[in-house]
Formats: C-alpha cells, sequence, structure tokens
C-alpha cells in the first residue's frame, strides 16, 4: 500500500510540474530619457516621388529662388548640364508652363525638433501656427532659409532667415512653427552664405 502512495504521489506531482505556466516574458521599459527612435519618413506627407525644385528670379539672390513641389520627369546628368526636368503639382508664378528645367532639385523631408540647429539649410511655409500634415502636403511653394534661433524650441517655433542681396542687402528673418519646417537631405547645388 505504501508503495502505491508513493507512486500516485509522484504521479500527481508530475502533473502538476507538467501543468504549470511557462514564466512570464522579461519585458525592457523604455527610458523616458532615451526616447524611442521613430522612422521619419513614415511621418512624411510628401510621397517619395514629390522634391522641391528651385524654379524662377534669383533677383535677391540664391535664396530668393522659389522652391515648388515638383515630380522629377528626368533627373540631373551630365548629358543634361546637370539640369533635371520637374513638372510642378501646381502652377508656378509667372508662368503657364508645365514643365522646367532645373539644376536646384532637393530631397527633404519634414523637421524634428532635436535636430534643428543654427545654421543648418531648411525649407519652410506658412509661419508661427502650425499647419496639419493634410495643409502640409497641398502647399506648392516652399522657401528655403537657415536655422537662425532655436531658444523657443520649447513653444514649437524657430527664427528662420535668408539673405535678400535685391536693394540694401540684409539678413530678413521670420517665426515659424516646427510642423511647417522640412529639411534638406543631401546637397543643393545653391552657393547659400552662411550665417554672419
Amino acid at each position: 500500500m505504501k508503495i502505491k502512495w508513493i507512486f500516485l504521489s509522484a504521479c500527481a506531482v508530475s502533473i502538476l510540474l507538467a501543468c504549470k505556466s511557462p514564466p512570464p516574458k522579461q519585458v525592457t521599459a523604455i527610458s523616458p530619457s532615451a526616447p524611442a527612435k521613430t522612422d521619419v519618413s513614415a511621418k512624411d506627407y510628401f510621397p517619395d516621388s514629390i522634391k522641391l525644385a528651385g524654379i524662377g528670379d534669383r533677383v535677391g539672390g540664391p535664396y530668393t529662388v522659389n522652391f515648388y513641389a515638383a515630380e522629377v520627369i528626368k533627373p540631373p546628368s551630365a548629358a543634361t548640364r546637370n539640369e533635371g526636368l520637374v513638372r510642378p503639382r501646381g502652377r508656378v508664378e509667372g508662368s503657364s508652363e508645365k514643365e522646367f528645367w532645373t539644376p536646384y532639385i532637393a530631397s527633404s523631408r519634414p523637421a524634428t525638433k532635436e535636430e534643428l540647429k543654427p545654421g543648418m539649410i531648411v525649407f519652410a511655409a506658412g509661419d508661427a501656427q502650425p499647419r496639419s500634415q493634410e495643409e502640409l502636403a497641398k502647399i506648392n511653394l516652399w522657401y528655403i532659409y537657415r536655422v537662425k534661433d532655436i531658444s523657443n524650441l520649447y513653444k514649437n517655433t524657430v527664427i528662420l532667415t535668408y539673405y535678400n542681396t535685391y536693394g540694401n542687402p540684409e539678413w530678413k528673418s521670420y517665426e515659424f512653427h516646427i510642423s511647417n519646417i522640412r529639411v534638406l537631405v543631401g546637397d543643393l547645388p545653391l552657393k547659400l552664405i552662411e550665417l554672419p
């Protein structure tokens, strides 16, 4: 009888151990001081095919080139003297043309608060009021600036500036909400003077 009880007890322990649930998986918490990396491109309101193309008069110097949201029809190459053929999404000021040759074709993406630093080249539209992604996606005309002052970044605004050579050459500055700013990705063959 003792052997039977020992055998039954051993079987019961084996069954209980087999039915025990597995230990919970370890979860690593993300420290608030180390924010998770986000894919900035996933937040872009422009499709990959849309670039910013510089078209128009430069009477006020290189900072006054108008940049239009455009599709590249033919990329720049040595055969085209490093100019590309672009088709802006909307009307180009002072022209009825639909396609334009330009050496100024820029890749860009929405700016993040952490990366904005004085002196960097950016594109902006609008003003100090935030715009929704839907509104920004419809904006056709953008302007090129340098970041001048980031002291109000906690308010989500920065001061951007450009150098105008028309008349009395001077730096002109404006306040923009960070949602209305796009960062230049790569190079642009436009000779923009540095901040003083």
